[in-house]
């Protein structure tokens, strides 16, 4: 299933809250860790505030776990506790939760319990749902306990605020047809579909690389220069619709033909605040205000109440952006050339850049880019590999790379040797998306650059690392996505920061 249809499917914040931290749940890794106790790994949990409207729509409320290492812990148990609120329950959402009372919640799995520093949220859901005695505009606080064999209770509390209802609803799904450089109008759309007037609207942008906004207004937040969300002061009475309009061009790099997808989540003031107190505990923001003049939509201004959406499922519209022409992109293999006696200990750094002219992004997607299959030179003995590459058979590693690759960015991987024996003009080799049951780039304009190798100790002059240029080329981190949308603000997307690709010591 894609994740845009995943995002589909999830509605409202909730859906927000999941995509934005991580999908992980109740279940052991392929390479489980120990089982480690607080003193040898710092846990932290977050709950995030949250808005339950009037008329009987619960509101998932989804905590998120974070840890310094990973960590597998046994016999996980949470305690959801509502105080201060009348009317307001707590129940089960996802099988492993028992009420103790209307108030009270009691969680627990005999499953391992995975958490590391990308993440993990979606394990012991509760449903939040204001009833026929609950009163707009009182608030309370939720106590949230966690516990696990070997480590201290973890409890944190959060806001829970009974507020109007509302019923926003995205308009309909656009596609598009532009060339890379082209710019463009994205149609901003909402309608009323319930019978309380909405005072205010807001919506949130999950858009792909390709999309570069061109305009900055006052009421958007922006972050690395890209649009993030918008709020709007005008009301929106039953029945009737706002329109409006977001320039954006189609990035230069924009890979055609293809397709682009830019998601907008309406939703109220209020819910968007909840959001951003997600974000902020996870230690992220929506960004800052615009520089220009204030983005209107047609309706008319009114005081804005507290409200929450009563039927998340139809917030969401996708803008389809179908790149036409042809713009290709070309892998290119990254080897290297290392000289050194026996008992030395060498770094080989080999990989993959992007000699465009195109940007791939498959971050919608999350599938990699590239697998580079790395095969180490005669004479040496593999002292560490990078966490991304597995043997694959004998002296040959296989490393999985990121969802998204720039004009010239690489990816490299380094692989820690000690040489055994002198072979004069060893050589290993570098392949870039061989042959390979997995997801890869398939359209390489280029594939006669896509093996190149690793010599140790060369002899000669004009035979160095091949195809690819020898040693490692520079060029923006792999990483790097730009402003691509909220969902992946949170987690291990991989798509807002560049990191080094950690070291497995495996000798």
């Amino acid at each position: 299933m894609s994740s845009v249809s995943i995002r589909r499917a999830l509605a409202g914040f909730a859906a927000l809250a999941v995509a934005a931290v991580s999908a992980a749940a109740l279940t052991t890794p392929a390479a489980a860790a120990p089982v480690l106790a607080r003193a040898d790994a710092s846990l932290t949990m977050v709950v995030p505030d949250t808005s339950v409207p009037l008329g009987g729509t619960s509101v998932l409320l989804m905590p998120s776990w974070y840890a310094d290492q990973d960590v597998v812990l046994q016999q996980p148990r949470l305690t959801y506790t509502l105080s201060g609120l009348d009317g307001v329950s707590v129940s089960n959402s996802d099988g492993d939760c028992q009420n103790a009372s209307p108030t009270q919640l009691l969680c627990s799995s005999d499953s391992e319990f995975f958490i590391g520093p990308d993440g993990t949220t979606g394990s012991f859901t509760a449903a939040l749902t204001a009833g026929e005695s609950a009163v707009a505009g009182t608030a309370g606080a939720i106590t949230v306990t966690f516990e696990a064999d070997g480590i201290e209770p973890i409890t944190q509390q959060a806001a829970v605020r009974v507020v109007e209802g509302v019923d926003l609803a995205a308009g309909p799904d656009v596609t598009l047809h532009k060339r890379p450089g082209a710019s463009f109008d994205l149609p901003l759309v909402v309608r009323n579909a319930g019978p309380t007037v909405a005072d205010g609207t807001a919506v949130i942008f999950n858009h792909d690389y390709a999309f570069k906004g061109t305009t900055q207004f006052s009421n958007c937040r922006y972050r690395d220069g890209e649009v993030t969300s918008c709020v709007f002061d005008q009301s929106l009475q039953p029945g009737g619709t706002l329109r409006g309009a977001m320039p954006y061009k189609l990035r230069a790099d924009t890979y055609a033909p293809g397709v682009s997808v830019n998601q907008l989540q309406w939703l109220t003031p209020a819910e968007l605040d909840d959001f951003e107190d997600l974000l902020q505990k996870n230690g992220q923001t929506l960004g800052a205000p615009g520089s220009g003049g204030v983005l209107r939509l047609q309706g008319t201004t009114a005081a804005a109440e507290r409200q929450a959406d009563t039927d998340p499922g139809n917030n969401w519209s996708t803008v389809e952006v179908r790149a036409t022409g042809t713009n290709g992109a070309d892998l290119v293999a990254i080897g290297d050339r290392l000289t050194g006696a026996v008992g030395d200990e060498v770094t080989a750094e080999v990989g993959v850049r992007n000699a465009g002219p195109a940007t791939i992004d498959f971050n919608r997607s999350g599938e990699s880019i590239s697998h580079v299959a790395v095969t180490l030179p005669a004479g040496t003995m593999l002292l560490a590999a990078p966490e991304a590459c597995s043997n694959d058979q004998g002296s040959r590693y296989l490393c999985s790379g990121s969802a998204f690759l720039p004009v010239g960015g690489t990816e490299t991987y380094e692989f820690k040797l000690r040489i055994t024996r002198v072979v004069p003009h060893a050589k290993g080799a570098v392949v870039v998306n061989g042959p390979c049951d997995c997801s890869q780039f398939t359209k390489d304009t280029n594939k006669t650059n896509n093996k190149t190798a690793i010599v140790l100790n060369p002899t000669g002059t004009g035979s160095g690392g091949g195809a690819g240029g020898g040693l490692p080329v520079t060029g923006p981190p792999a990483g790097a996505a730009g402003g691509a949308g909220l969902i992946l603000l949170i987690g291990g997307a991989g798509m807002l920061t560049a990191r080094r690709r950690r070291i497995r010591f495996v000798a």
